[in-house]
């Protein structure tokens, strides 16, 4: 009777530590694991209080894409004021606070020139952001021409 209470103990402990070996490393891996990019399209809205905003030039000084982000409500507004036959987009990447990059994605301002609006979006507070404007050829999938990436900005 002994023996073989002593054998499902060490049965038990055999299963236990498998269960944790395998396990242990599927949990790491998803906590420390990028979410795929996120794709957004803009929905009406006016830029009108936003903070934080990019600008990239077009065809002339004036014209181009401009990307802002408002850190009340976590949203971003991109604009199009170029008339040049592509969209305009405003790439983002949000950063964890031990600075591991946690989700990224685009805005997609896609309705053509003279149009702007929102992504309505929502990140944990205390990690950072950056953002960069850019142009974007939606039915390619071709990125174009970029600003340079901004600073950090706090969430």
């Amino acid at each position: 009777m002994r023996s073989t209470a002593l054998l499902i103990r060490r049965l038990l402990t055999v299963i236990a530590l498998t269960c944790a070996a395998v396990l242990t490393p599927m949990a790491a891996s998803t906590a420390s694991a990028v979410s795929a990019f996120e794709w957004d399209y803009t929905v009406n809205g006016s830029g009108i209080g936003y903070q934080n905003c990019t600008f990239v030039v077009g065809s002339s000084p004036s014209n181009g894409v401009t990307g802002c982000f408002h850190p009340d409500g976590d949203k971003f507004w991109v604009e199009d004021s170029d008339r040049d036959g592509v969209s305009a987009a405003l790439y983002w990447s949000n950063y964890n606070s031990d600075g591991s990059l946690y989700r990224h994605g685009a805005c997609v301002e896609k309705r053509g020139v003279g149009e702007s609006g929102w992504c309505n979006k929502n990140f944990r507070e205390g990690t950072t952001l950056r953002i960069r404007a850019c142009f974007y050829d939606v039915p390619t999938g071709v990125r174009g021409k970029c600003n340079s990436i901004s600073n950090y900005i706090t969430v």
